[in-house]
């Protein structure tokens, strides 16, 4: 594929020979036609990317780019491309390639928006070294030279950065005393908590990573909660307001945050769950929906979901996938009275690694093989006929339980 770019800065300031006076080079990378039903673990990787987004693109040779398309240094994109302001300090005069690019991630971090500290907080995450003690130290240095004792600030990159880590995390406590902090991210988090005020900061935490939780990520700020708030007063007022007003991803918030159907926020998150199922959307919020009915709802609520089911089976198929891809893996019981629904369906589902065509009513037994001690026959490696025997035997076994 192939698309357009205009050059904002460049190292060296001369890599491009006679760049036209627009600003504009062509670029060309390897991606798969989106319309082409391809992909999956042999695809190429490129982000989303959108008119005035602001990124940094290594290529192999840009010395000849302003009369052919330029190549990227890589085909896959984990951690290749950076997320850049358009506009940075120049105080730094960069000497070699790194070292433009720690100037561009101190600029992100200074100044740039959320999902721009994110992106930044992914890149510290997947491409530095996990024991890199060098790089960290020097953004932080050269932040703290231009916002100084920003509080605002400082509370943005800290919750940006602690959002944009995976798993397992050091905990927010920890962070705060200077103790473990053994990576790149670990180690500005700590140092952007350091610079703010302790009183409350418990709460502004909280109340930045919630108030913001779209251009944050739900994932980055449900773990943030889970780990370090998971019952503090200030979440549970929040949470239950966007519940009630069917806020941006509390579904999925709270369906991170909820184990125990005596969570003070269960019945608030099933009844946001009960109205965004009426309204037939197949948002993505949708598994959350399921999974909250399924774990926590009332019987009423379950035979809703069961109703919904049954109708989209018949007249809303994308709707039914969805709904049964919500549902399967659980380790509620009631797993059992959703698989008497798809027991029925002899439709494809997918395609199995291994290249098998899998039913729905095939996978309906998978699940029941899984959340019972049942062993059906049921294989991936098996003749139609094979499985059309794994199939009737669970109807068999269904229509005895129900029995009982």
């Amino acid at each position: 594929m192939k698309a357009d770019l205009r050059i904002l800065r460049t190292f060296p300031q001369d890599a491009i020979v006679d760049l036209p006076k627009n600003g504009m080079i062509t670029i060309q990378y390897p991606a798969l036609d989106p319309n082409s039903g391809e992909g999956g673990r042999n695809s190429f990787e490129f982000p989303q990317l959108s008119k005035n987004d602001v990124y940094t693109f290594p290529f192999k040779d840009l010395a000849a780019a302003n009369h052919q398309p330029a190549e990227l240094l890589h085909e896959q994109t984990l951690g290749l491309l950076i997320p850049c302001v358009k506009r940075r300090a120049q105080e730094h005069a960069d000497s070699t390639c790194i070292e433009f690019l720690k100037s561009e991630l101190a600029a992100t971090l200074e100044s740039g928006t959320y999902p721009q500290l994110l992106g930044v907080g992914g890149y510290l995450g997947t491409v530095l070294s996990y024991d890199d003690q060098q790089t960290a130290p020097i953004l932080h240095q050269r932040i703290q030279s231009h916002i100084g004792e920003n509080d605002v600030r400082w509370l943005q990159i800290a919750t940006a950065i602690y959002s944009s880590m995976g798993m397992p995390r050091p905990k927010i406590s920890d962070l705060m005393t200077g103790q473990n902090q053994p990576s790149p991210q670990a180690f500005l988090v700590s140092k952007a908590l350091s610079h703010l005020k302790r009183e409350g900061i418990d709460e502004r935490l909280i109340e930045e990573s919630m108030g913001n939780v779209a251009a944050l990520a739900p994932w980055g700020v449900a773990v943030t909660l889970f780990d370090n708030y998971p019952d503090h007063p200030t979440v549970i007022k929040l949470l239950k307001k966007s519940l009630e007003e069917d806020g941006p991803h509390a579904l999925y918030v709270a369906a991170y945050l909820i184990k125990e159907r005596n969570h003070p926020l269960a019945s608030t998150a099933v009844a946001a769950a009960v109205r965004l199922l009426k309204q037939h959307k197949t948002s993505d919020d949708l598994y959350f929906c399921c999974a909250l009915i399924r774990d926590f709802g009332t019987d009423d609520d379950f035979k809703l979901l069961l109703e919904e089911f049954v109708q989209s089976q018949k007249s809303d198929r994308e709707t039914y996938q969805k709904l049964w891809q919500s549902c399967a893996y659980g380790k509620s019981p009631r797993i059992i009275a959703i698989c008497r629904i798809v027991i029925q369906d002899e439709n494809f589902s997918f395609k199995t690694s291994e290249g098998f065509d899998l039913r729905y009513c095939d996978s309906a037994v998978f699940e029941l093989q899984r959340a019972t001690p049942v062993d059906f026959g049921m294989k991936v490696k098996q003749t139609l006929p094979e499985r059309n025997q794994a199939v009737e035997k669970v109807k068999a076994w269904l229509a005895k339980e129900l029995r009982k």
